[in-house]
């Protein structure tokens, strides 16, 4: 029980220690090969990022089975969504260039929607969706 208990310490101290490195590290360049340098500078965004949920992104073909036919087609979910991300800072930047008063919290809240927004594709993105989850058949009788 004691060496639970320490282990789940160490635990918690090097999630400490990560947090307060991607804090003092607020700020990332990532060269997209579509975009060119994109800029993320917050520490939840980099936090997400870094997450290996949000990694595990990299496996999933964006355009499912293309690349077997195209094969320069090979951009991934993680690609489009920090792409997707790029264009919602674009977009944001203009709103506000315009005059549309937008809060710290509502930007972080777009950034995070844009980044989050792919989280849940499975293994070959719509390709498998048909089989993988069935609708229900309906019996319908004539009256």
């Amino acid at each position: 029980m004691l060496i639970l208990w320490g282990m789940q310490k160490i635990g918690r101290h090097l999630l400490n220690l990560r947090f307060k490195y991607i804090m003092a590290q607020a700020r990332k360049i990532i060269n997209d090969p579509v975009y060119g340098f994109i800029t993320v500078d917050h520490p939840l965004l980099l936090q997400i990022i870094s997450h290996p949920y949000y990694q595990r992104l990299r496996n999933i073909h964006q355009m499912a089975f293309a690349h077997l036919v195209y094969p320069g087609a090979v951009h991934s979910r993680l690609h489009h969504s920090l792409g997707a991300y790029h264009l919602m800072c674009t977009a944001l930047r203009e709103l506000k260039g315009k005059g549309t008063v937008i809060t710290e919290e509502e930007e972080l809240g777009a950034k995070l929607a844009i980044l989050l927004h792919d989280i849940g594709h499975g293994p070959f993105s719509h390709a498998l969706e048909q089989e993988l989850i069935r609708a229900p058949t309906m019996n319908v009788y004539p009256c």
